[in-house]
């Protein structure tokens, strides 16, 4: 609802409890139920109004309809009055309308707009898809959802910033740089690795930004190529989106999580408390533990598989 019928129906509001006053009614009366008429041919608004206070003034519903409706002036003209079988319903009228659509083109986008959220701080982290590849079709809905979103957060007075997580040390994004390195050295990606051609221009690139990156042994390189490599999508995701006039305010990257020191303080704080179990090499979250079955051993629930370090010491997502 804009916010001019908002200001119209409280109007009309106001002038049915005044017209309902003035057949004699004081105290408390019954809610009349202003809301919005069922069909166009009753108008925009309509209440009951006749049919609740049969009761309070002992009289027929279409009588204290009628009554009701020939008392009630809308300041403005806004809207027409007229009883219909106990409810009082209400019609804007086409001057009014004009009038509106007069405001709305002076307010410009601005119009409806409100200080709701008082300048409330709220971030809204979407669509971060793993800077593996560019984005494709299916990836729009995520992001055009999450800046609309915003934009609403925005329009009733909310101060948002808007977040793209950006993914860099999951198993994709190490899938991911294993296959630039491939591709570098003219050899096919690993298995569930990435095979678009943009791998290998990403290789080019790599060979002439980041000298001897070549002759580096796999281990050394592999993590410098995936930096260079999601840097590289990253780029290109800032684009595609801009195109789609969206933009982001930051570009939080994972690895910064981990190079702050915040996510080890957060596992030191749950092994302190008792919450975390070393299993195969493992360092797994403990409520994911049952107890001990009877030979002693510790059984997995299974709808609770959750490693937080894995046994080659890399932390999971869950972490």
């Amino acid at each position: 609802m804009t916010e001019a019928m908002q200001g119209t129906r409280n109007l009309i509001a106001k002038a049915l409890t005044a017209a309902v006053r003035a057949l004699g009614v004081e105290g408390e009366f019954p809610d009349l139920e202003l809301g919005r008429a069922k069909g166009p041919d009753r108008g925009e608004y309509a209440s009951p109004a006749g049919l609740k206070l049969a009761k309070v003034l002992r009289d027929a519903p279409d009588s204290i309809a009628g009554k009701l409706a020939a008392s009630i002036s809308i300041p403005g003209g806004a809207a027409t009055v007229q009883a219909v079988k106990g409810y009082v319903n209400f019609k804007l009228t086409p001057e009014w309308l004009q009038r509106l659509v007069a405001e709305v083109a002076a307010r410009g986008p601005g119009y409806g707009s409100s200080q709701f959220g008082r300048g409330e701080r709220l971030q809204v982290e979407f669509a971060s898809i793993n800077p593996t590849g560019p984005l494709h079709i299916g990836h729009g809905r995520g992001t055009i959802l999450g800046d609309s979103i915003c934009r609403l957060l925005e329009f009733t007075g909310h101060d948002v910033q808007r977040e793209y997580y950006v993914n860099s040390d999951n198993t994709q994004t190490r899938r991911f740089g294993a296959s630039v390195y491939a591709r570098l050295h003219g050899e096919e990606p690993p298995e569930g690795g990435y095979t678009g051609e943009y791998v290998t221009e990403i290789a080019e690139a790599a060979r002439r930004d980041v000298p001897g990156i070549e002759e580096l042994p796999e281990e050394e390189a592999e993590p410098k190529l995936r930096i260079y490599a999601i840097k590289k999508i990253i780029e290109q995701i800032a684009a595609t989106v801009g195109r789609l006039n969206i933009h982001y305010d930051e570009w939080f990257w994972e690895s910064r999580v981990w190079e702050s020191g915040l996510a080890q303080r957060a596992i030191d704080r749950l092994r302190e408390s008792g919450y975390l179990k070393d299993r195969d090499g493992a360092v797994w979250f403990g409520p994911a533990l049952e107890e001990e079955d009877g030979l002693g051993e510790q059984v997995l629930a299974e709808d609770e598989d959750r490693v937080v370090i894995r046994s080659n010491g890399q932390p999971t997502y869950f972490a």
